[in-house]
């Protein structure tokens, strides 16, 4: 594994080497023990929790809250067949995705799969288009060894592209991008200042998923074992944006880092409920550290649950947890082709260093 330096090195390189990891959503041991050791590289503190990591010093005024949540596949039979093919699902957590869209996205996509117990290569794999049904499709396994072996798992095989697959276009960036830009950030940050500030990893924050686990929450459930009501927590977390639109409901790519003013969910009746709002004073600050450094922003206050929600529900309603929200919009949320503007991952990360401050 080649070296990083998370102190010198540009946002992209960052970016480009989490891209990298062998990691899905809900497949975590790869990812952590590849990003704890390039810390440990780093002389950075880390320590295991229980289904993630923390980074810097747990007792900083600020923590920083980001995930790896990379687009990714997953065997749905979990038995490759003596032709060397397996069923072949799309991991998305939109529902709203058509089945046209999903088609698009297997062809002719290059994969790799992981052993769910060692973590080791299992298989190469390409597409058969021609059996392909919108939401899953059956691929041609190239085996690196024992081609002829079926080989049978209780659960389903992560998988995920083989190459990250980042290009850039003028300022924008595109790709498997997902969370891995806000973990870029947060890593460049407390490499800097871990005295001063950490970092909370976790490789999902839908949680189980596919899997079957409890939904959603996993950095909330390791975030609420070491909760501090005195400690602001910074939920670094992308929002889907669009590339055109901007409104009240709606934030666009180039428009600036989004700032949250308060955290909705929508109730199965259709009406929205207020979860918690914005640390006040905080959010003051950072809006006036933005304006005097000319760092744009934009504000949302629209439905959209993230961690430091799930955190307040984990907690209590009665529970004091201060935080705020800094998100790099990114349009086409959870597709292989994410675009994100550079300058607005730039005016994040300047954002987040000024929480040394706090």
């Amino acid at each position: 594994m080649d070296t990083i330096d998370f102190r010198s090195s540009s946002l992209m390189e960052i970016i480009n080497w989490l891209t990298s990891l062998r990691s899905v959503t809900d497949f975590e041991a790869p990812a952590l023990a590849q990003l704890k050791e390039m810390c440990e590289k780093n002389n950075i503190y880390t320590s295991y929790m229980s289904g993630g990591l923390l980074i810097g010093n747990i007792k900083s005024k600020a923590v920083f809250m980001a995930h790896i949540d990379r687009v990714g596949f997953v065997a749905i039979e979990g038995v490759i067949k003596d032709r060397g093919t397996l069923k072949l699902g799309y991991v998305s957590s939109s529902p709203s995705i058509r089945p046209q869209d999903v088609k698009q996205r297997f062809l002719n996509t290059l994969l790799i799969g992981y052993d769910p117990k060692t973590g080791e290569d299992l298989f190469l794999s390409t597409i058969n288009n021609d059996e392909i049904d919108g939401y899953s499709a059956e691929i041609c396994c190239i085996f690196k060894e024992n081609s002829h072996n079926i080989v049978s798992y209780e659960n389903p095989i992560p998988l995920t592209p083989a190459k990250p697959c980042l290009s850039y276009v003028g300022n924008y960036l595109q790709g498997f991008l997902d969370n891995s830009a806000g973990l870029a950030i947060a890593l460049s940050v407390v490499a800097k200042h871990p005295s001063q500030l950490s970092c909370i990893v976790t490789t999902s924050e839908e949680g189980g998923g596919y899997l079957k686990k409890p939904t959603g929450g996993r950095g909330a459930q390791e975030y609420i074992h070491y909760h501090d009501p005195s400690q602001l927590l910074v939920v670094i977390d992308v929002r889907p944006s669009s590339l055109t639109i901007s409104n009240a409901e709606t934030t666009r790519v180039g428009d600036g880092v989004v700032l949250r003013e308060s955290e909705w969910r929508k109730r199965e009746d259709g009406a929205r409920e207020l979860l918690l709002n914005a640390h006040p004073e905080s959010l003051s600050f950072i809006r006036r550290f933005a304006e005097s450094n000319n760092i744009p922003f934009q504000i949302f206050s629209g439905v959209g649950l993230t961690e430091a929600g799930r955190a307040y529900e984990a907690l209590g309603p009665k529970a004091i947890l201060s935080c705020i929200w800094l998100q790099p919009p990114v349009a086409y949320m959870h597709s292989p082709f994410e675009v994100s503007s550079l300058t607005d991952l730039e005016s994040t990360q300047k954002l987040a260093e000024a929480m040394k401050y706090i």
